[in-house]
């Protein structure tokens, strides 16, 4: 898929000036290298003022450079993002000191239970990683494809805060109620390897841990 970008520019070297604005486009792909397209009249008569020693090649080659760049220096997504860039990494780093405040309420006797999508483990099981945000979005560039990708930058810190939320530390009130919205005929959603005994009778009304 080809993507494309045009703008508008000024054409003025020295006192010398093209009676309209010139039109630059910009072509590339995820794989091939970005063509740059001018207006061909335009490129006509910078040739016709090199030609005439009205300005010289050095010149005329500046003017191209100038036009056929990104003000980012990196691409077009970079110019794109680069305005909200500041405000991206400055929520992003709100983002990560919110999830860290709510983990250091976080006990073992509070949230005795690690829910890793839907697999219920004990809150120190050793198979699962604890989650450790870091702000990713301190590159430019790496932001910029995000954005690009999500198309906002709530929709980008929604998505992220998701994700940490796949892996988790619960209370015994909340997994039990998770519990009770459960198919009982379910395969145990406990860990096998830490086995937890899960609060309330999930599989029997006398226990709260049965073998399947």
């Amino acid at each position: 898929m080809t993507n494309g970008m045009s703008r508008r520019v000024e054409l003025q070297i020295g006192t010398h000036q093209f009676p309209r604005m010139v039109e630059v486009q910009a072509q590339w792909s995820r794989t091939d290298d970005v063509r740059w397209l001018i207006d061909t009249e335009a490129m006509q008569w910078l040739f016709d003022r090199v030609a005439a020693g009205e300005i010289d090649s050095a010149q005329a080659q500046e003017w191209m450079r100038s036009v056929t760049g990104w003000e980012s220096g990196c691409c077009t997504y970079c110019d794109s993002a680069a305005p909200s860039h500041a405000e991206a990494v400055r929520r992003m780093d709100e983002l990560i000191a919110r999830w860290n405040r709510e983990q250091e309420t976080v006990t073992p006797e509070s949230h005795p239970y690690l829910l890793n999508k839907s697999r219920i483990h004990a809150w120190n099981c050793s198979i699962v990683n604890p989650i450790k945000p870091d702000n990713r979005l301190t590159t430019l560039h790496e932001y910029a494809i995000e954005l690009d990708d999500w198309g906002s930058i709530d929709a980008m810190l929604k998505r992220y805060w998701e994700n940490w939320m796949t892996t988790r530390r619960i209370t015994a009130a909340n997994l039990a109620a998770r519990l009770e919205r459960r198919n009982p005929n379910a395969r145990d959603p406990r860990c096998k390897r830490c086995s937890p005994p899960l609060p309330g009778a999930y599989l029997s009304e006398a226990s709260d841990v049965q073998s399947r």
